[in-house]
């Protein structure tokens, strides 16, 4: 029913310098799958490579770990020329027009019971699994009819662009949902807000001093993977990994030798903020409880309140001047963005008393906790219709659907 690795002596004599579509790894898509067709590469540079040929009709599959997994497959469509050359880590699945439909052979790839197949026949170590050629032309399709697999795929083609039509709304919304957030957020920290935001405003744009005026900041520790001196200890500390936006992740907690020096100066506690120097630059959390040490590698600012200022308000800030782009601007993208505790201290921030603060704080955690939560609804929702879109598909391509009544059994749009 399906052919396996088409021979390349389909395209004997055509020109080496005809281009052709390129699909690394990178190019299918996960979930439901797809293919990025827009990279093309001239024959002879690609021939001579180990990349699997295939041509428009094709179905790609990934054979690898963790892309089988992740559903990275494709119907190969709007090729260049009508060829391409993909990874060696997917098999190419030619179906037989007289045995197999080639969209239920796509759908067939995605049901569960073909992936519960398929990876018991997976072989190899760590990231280097793969699935056998046997485990896939050995599954064996529950139907066989060529005309009740194109029925199946024409009902499944739409079923499931009606699931995505809607899948990507709920996407959207989510994209509205956390504009709408850092919008607030801009409006509360820096006074531009109009009334009836849900923020208290004070009339005009908020003046502003240097940050190190407001809070004490400290970079972190250089990692020290042995002991130097006698009395050192080796404890536990945060590193760019454990920092996410407005939390800190602590079930992953490296540790490093400190120094009786090392303790006092680079020792969290709660109530201080951290803020990544390199990469993601300016993501920030607070550190809302830890009951033992734990200190903080030199990736890492640690930021104090001092003179009154609230240390939750300056958590708004950050996720204010991370929307607006101001970390882009002041970290050189010559290498990995660097922001130093130079930066940080001549960083702006708004001259306000820490009542005021502490008022648009408790007003921002109200507001975004209710966006958070619509959004969290959201993404459940679309996890949901995901699953129903899998589970939609598996009972398809098992023959325990009746396309023909499916529409009729009073089932809510």
């Amino acid at each position: 029913m399906v052919r396996m690795g088409p021979s390349v002596t389909e395209i004997k004599g055509v020109e080496d310098d005809t281009e052709v579509t390129f699909a690394p790894m990178d190019a299918l898509a996960d979930g439901l799958g797809g293919l990025d067709t827009s990279r093309v590469r001239p024959i002879s540079e690609v021939a001579r490579r180990g990349y699997n040929y295939f041509r428009e009709g094709d179905v790609l599959l990934a054979k690898v770990t963790p892309c089988f997994e992740n559903g990275k497959k494709a119907i190969a469509s709007g090729l260049l020329n009508g060829l391409g050359y993909a990874t060696s880590e997917v098999y190419v699945l030619r179906p037989n027009p007289d045995r197999m439909n080639t969209r239920f052979l796509f759908y067939l790839l995605c049901s569960e019971e073909f992936r519960a197949h398929a990876l018991k026949s997976m072989t190899g170590a760590g990231g280097l699994r793969r699935i056998s050629e046997d485990g896939v032309l050995n599954y064996r399709p529950k139907i066989t009819d060529l005309s009740a697999q194109k029925a199946l795929a024409d009902f499944l083609d739409r079923e499931t662009a009606r699931i995505n039509q809607l899948i990507e709304k709920k996407k959207r919304l989510v994209v509205l949902l956390k504009e709408k957030r850092s919008a607030l957020i801009t409006a509360a920290v820096t006074g531009t807000g109009a009334e009836g935001d849900g923020v208290p405003t004070v009339t005009g744009q908020f003046p502003q001093s240097l940050i190190k005026r407001h809070f004490d900041i400290t970079l972190g520790k250089m990692l020290q993977p042995k002991s130097k001196n006698i009395g050192d200890e080796c404890l536990p500390y945060l590193r760019a990994a454990n920092i996410m936006w407005g939390h800190v992740v602590t079930d992953d907690i490296k540790k490093m030798w400190f120094s009786r020096t090392d303790k006092h100066k680079y020792a969290l506690k709660k109530g201080d903020m951290v803020v990544l120097e390199g990469g993601d630059v300016g993501r920030s959390a607070i550190l809302k409880e830890y009951t033992n040490f734990v200190g903080f590698q030199n990736s890492v600012h640690r930021v104090r309140a001092k003179n009154g200022n609230s240390i939750r308000f300056a958590l708004y800030w950050m996720h204010h001047l991370k929307s607006y782009g101001y970390f882009d601007l002041v970290c050189s993208k010559a290498t990995l963005a660097h922001f130093t505790a130079e930066k940080f201290a001549v960083t702006p921030f708004p001259e306000l008393e820490y009542k005021t603060q502490k008022t648009i704080a408790d007003s921002l955690d109200r507001e975004t906790t209710r966006i958070d939560k619509i959004i969290e609804k959201t993404q459940h929702s679309i996890d949901l219709l995901k699953e129903f879109r899998a589970a939609l598909i598996t009972a398809a391509v098992a023959g325990r659907i009746d396309v023909t009544s499916w529409n009729r059994q009073g089932r809510i749009d």
